[in-house]
């Protein structure tokens, strides 16, 4: 990791939030408000890293689907649940990621959103995607592709997600990434001891 990275901006979920909080502020309908603030809690619980938290906000009865990206899969609540925890066990930066929302749709059926999703990554996670690493001398990158993404609710509750990824995804090096959109993120993560 270059120096310039300590201080540069990388993907936090908390620009996902906070662009998620502009959009509320334009909701009447309370049902409306309640189920973005319902998603709004799942974001933030997992960028805390916090399983049960995150879990909290989904029905028992859910169903997750997922195309494109790593691959495409459906599981139940439980199954996700034991994605999530390989997820959080094989990387730290998981979660440190930030949507570029494009185009945002809040309505009877539930959210819909689409746009760019930058996750940080690092050398071993972009080469494990089979991906090319852009510059031998870095070692943290940032890794760009589209998403759309679908939520439903049933009683007060998340039903599950449905996301549409693109297959290809671009990668730069976080200091370029840094540079390029200096309006996301907010700095590095503290790592505790």
């Amino acid at each position: 990791m270059s120096p310039q990275v300590s201080t540069r901006a990388l993907p936090r979920i908390d620009q996902w939030v906070g662009a998620l909080r502009v959009r509320r502020a334009g909701l009447t309908d309370p049902e409306r408000v309640a189920e973005l603030d319902l998603l709004i809690e799942h974001l933030v619980a997992e960028g805390e890293r916090d399983l049960a938290r995150t879990l909290a906000t989904v029905s028992p009865h859910g169903t997750y689907h997922s195309w494109g990206g790593s691959g495409p899969y459906t599981a139940t609540t439980a199954q996700q649940a034991e994605l999530y925890h390989q997820a959080l066990d094989a990387s730290p930066h998981t979660f440190d990621l930030a949507m570029e929302v494009e185009r945002f749709h809040s309505g009877q059926d539930g959210i819909c959103m689409d746009g760019v999703l930058h996750k940080q990554a690092t050398r071993e996670e972009v080469e494990e995607r089979g991906l090319a690493v852009p510059d031998a001398a870095h070692e943290v990158f940032v890794m760009s592709r589209r998403m759309a993404l679908f939520v439903s609710y049933v009683d007060g509750l998340l039903i599950g997600e449905d996301m549409y990824r693109d297959d290809h995804a671009d990668v730069v090096t976080a200091d370029a990434w840094a540079v390029a959109r200096p309006h996301l993120g907010t700095g590095p993560r503290e790592e505790s001891a």
